[in-house]
């Protein structure tokens, strides 16, 4: 887990952090192994991967639009 930044930078909400830190305790407690890491991003693959599944993901709704109306989408 990691509460430090990682896509834009920005630090995570202190709440947000306190959270995500509380979680990763009660994981100990259950008896798993918890580390703090940050992992290694490629952003440029990141951001591909989700312009692709934000494409394939409106396609299907305009479909199901389409469907639903009976009228074709241009």
């Amino acid at each position: 887990f990691t509460t430090g930044p990682i896509l834009d930078y920005r630090p995570l909400h202190g709440d947000c952090a306190e959270a995500v830190k509380d979680a990763a305790s009660v994981c100990e407690e259950l008896g798993h192994e918890v580390t703090e890491a940050m992992p290694a991003l490629d952003i440029e693959e990141l951001l591909w991967a989700f312009v692709t599944l934000a494409g394939a993901e409106a396609e299907f709704q305009l479909d199901e639009a389409a469907k639903l109306t009976g009228r074709r989408v241009n």
